[in-house]
């Protein structure tokens, strides 16, 4: 598609030149920092084989403070639809992106690069994150992660990676369906609270699990748990009956694959779904130039 490849350099640049994406930046990189070198501390210098002790690095917290899967699951969302809640309507009330569809662009190339344009920078966040928290471990520790490690922090990466996906495509639909910009950051933050907060508040009253799973948040954090921690043996509520009998040993990589595999479905389904609204939305919508 004409424009695709221009676009998304240009939005991907604003992206990581901007004050808000350094802002937030700054605080989940000093938080990961932090966490890891508690972490490290608590979990001492010596490693056993078998511990899994680089996976441990994303579920202990440290000197009082949640874990770093805490952070991704609760403020990482914030970093996903910053980019994305006024990139279609704050360029519609200025004028330029009319301007632009005045050229020969496609207009599905312009929502397909700022949705892309917004998952690298989530990635690229993600992933400089993640790979300092284990060189910090490999030199305090003096040893690499095993293969099976590496495996698991990998798809921990990936699910964070469709995870904030979700609200990158949700900050774009709430920037096309909203004309003002300060609606669609309501909107936004307002899905957010709900799904991350107060989801839980409703469930707990009612005391049913099922509610919780119309929560992305809660659908990520049973399969980013399972990935970091390969002793999760089964999720949802558990019978005595399947209880008795079950050895206590860690799964194997592929079968917490097979364990998260209908939650990371979901989650990509979820995000297709929104940004194909989004998408076809934008086609519709008229816009003008000045």
């Amino acid at each position: 598609m004409a424009g695709t490849r221009e676009i998304f350099i240009k939005e991907l640049s604003d992206n990581l030149g901007s004050k808000r994406f350094w802002l937030l930046f700054f605080i989940i990189y000093a938080l990961g920092l932090f966490m890891t070198y508690g972490a490290v501390q608590n979990l001492g210098l010596q490693r056993t084989l078998g511990e899994y002790v680089f996976l441990q690095l994303f579920v202990i917290g440290a000197q009082g403070l949640p874990s770093f899967l805490w952070v991704v699951i609760y403020l990482a969302p914030l970093l996903g639809f910053i980019f994305t809640f006024d990139t279609i309507n704050r360029e519609i009330s200025s004028g330029t992106l009319g301007n632009v569809l005045s050229q020969p662009v496609h207009r599905d190339s312009v929502i397909n690069a700022k949705f892309l344009a917004g998952v690298a920078t989530i990635t690229i966040t993600l992933i400089g994150v993640i790979f300092i928290q284990v060189g910090l471990a490999i030199r305090a520790w003096s040893t690499l992660p095993t293969l099976e490690e590496i495996g698991r922090i990998l798809i921990f990466l990936l699910l964070s990676v469709v995870y904030l996906s979700f609200w990158v495509a949700l900050g774009l639909l709430f920037s096309v369906i909203f004309r003002r910009e300060g609606t669609s950051a309501l909107a936004s933050v307002a899905v957010w609270l709900f799904f991350s907060f107060f989801v839980y508040m409703i469930a707990s009253p009612l005391r049913s699990s099922t509610l919780l799973y119309l929560s992305p948040s809660y659908i990520f954090l049973e399969a980013s748990y399972v990935m970091v921690n390969p002793w999760v043996r089964i999720l949802g509520p558990v019978s005595i009956e399947k209880l008795y009998g079950m050895v206590a040993n860690p799964l194997p990589l592929d079968q917490s694959l097979l364990l998260i595999w209908s939650h990371a479905t979901t989650l990509i389904a979820a995000t297709l779904i929104i940004f194909a609204i989004s998408y076809v939305k934008f086609m519709r919508q008229e816009i003008r130039a000045i």
